[in-house]
């Protein structure tokens, strides 16, 4: 039916992005691959990091790299606004003080999240000493503003980790409505009380700048997707800290056999309960079914995602994180490295994905005493 309907629009031009995000990216470059055969009036745009089952597909198409430096100029032009406006605002010149370090880094998100920690400073030996301890990386920087958040109040703190559930465990960028609704739910009340939906001012308050907030289309989303991966002890508040593990472990292992009634058995959408089941029974201290659950999440994988996936590679080191606490840690250490292997292969050694990883190598190596 798409390909009759392209065939009838003089151009169609076709833009490709998220396919990190592909559950299935093999089906979905064969059905654009076949699309792109029969019509001839399409133009297709790709903006992918590199992937091996990307070159297969589109390898014979023009290309073009985009490096950090080429993003460079970009970014100085941004800081110098954005650092002219904070010397406005504070009637300091702070270009020498600002500029140099934070171009160091060729990373919009980075130097975003680094200018937005630098304006709550309260005053200018604040801001210096700031800038003695700059973040290095993206990890770094969530890491940094995370640790910040927990000098709230207890009573603050449990409800920003509300927030945080709710935004980036969600499929969709969430309404306001929604997150509204979402985060006025006790489960101890027997009805709803409208009285604790919360004010957006405070929700946007406390949330910045982690979550993005778009007034045009009304949502919350994470800042960027490596936002839950980059850190992912940090996100897992879910029901740990609510303590009603026993309820989400009960629930999680019903769902398994009303997925197959819908999915079929092993499908790749059971991957997220089989990784969500092992996190659910190492903090139950259940380590020997942990390691079966991610087991079996990892050969689903190997035989239906393309080598190099990212899905892979996060399996494989929540595979590695329990074989850590099973003291099985040469076997720990084998799977962080063949994780790490892979992501070495198409991402910059600054990538988020391969921080992690060399973090919980670096675990692993800790307790090996081989540090």
């Amino acid at each position: 039916m798409l390909i009759s309907l392209v065939k009838d629009i003089p151009v169609t031009y076709i833009v490709l992005d998220g396919l990190y995000k592909c559950s299935d990216l093999s089906k979905t470059l064969d059905c654009v691959s076949s699309i792109i055969r029969e019509a001839s009036n399409i133009h297709l745009l790709c903006l992918s990091r590199e992937m091996e089952a990307l070159k297969k597909v589109f390898g014979r198409y023009s290309t073009i790299n985009l490096d950090p430096g080429c993003t460079r100029g970009d970014i100085s032009t941004f800081l110098l606004d954005e650092i002219r406006a904070v010397s406005e605002s504070l009637g300091r010149d702070l270009h020498a003080i600002l500029f140099d370090q934070l171009s160091q880094d060729a990373n919009f998100l980075w130097a975003y999240l680094e200018i937005q920690n630098l304006k709550a400073a309260p005053s200018l030996y604040k801001l210096k000493a700031m800038m003695e301890q700059v973040p290095q990386g993206l990890v770094e920087m969530y890491r940094s503003i995370l640790s910040d958040v927990e000098n709230e109040t207890e009573r603050t703190w449990n409800f920003m980790k509300k927030i945080f559930i709710w935004v980036c465990c969600s499929v969709n960028p969430l309404s306001w409505p929604e997150l509204q609704i979402a985060l006025a739910i006790d489960p101890k009340d027997e009805e709803f009380d409208d009285l604790k939906t919360p004010f957006k001012s405070v929700v946007l308050r406390l949330c910045n700048p982690l979550i993005e907030y778009s007034a045009k289309e009304d949502v919350f989303r994470p800042i960027h997707f490596s936002l839950p991966l980059a850190s992912p002890a940090s996100f897992r508040f879910t029901l740990t800290t609510s303590g009603r593990l026993d309820d989400a472990r009960r629930w999680l292992e019903d769902t398994p056999t009303k997925e197959e009634d819908n999915l079929g058995k092993d499908s790749l959408e059971s991957i997220w309960i089989l990784n969500s089941l092992g996190i659910i029974y190492d903090q139950l201290r259940l380590l020997s079914l942990s390691a079966e659950k991610q087991l079996y999440a990892l050969h689903i994988q190997n035989e239906k995602l393309p080598a190099g996936h990212l899905d892979i590679v996060w399996t494989s080191n929540e595979l590695g994180r329990v074989y850590r606490h099973l003291s099985k840690l040469e076997e720990a250490e084998i799977v962080h490295l063949q994780a790490l292997q892979i992501l070495e292969m198409s991402l910059p050694k600054e990538d988020p994905h391969i921080i992690w990883t060399i973090n919980c190598l670096a675990h692993t190596y800790r307790v090996r005493g081989k540090v």
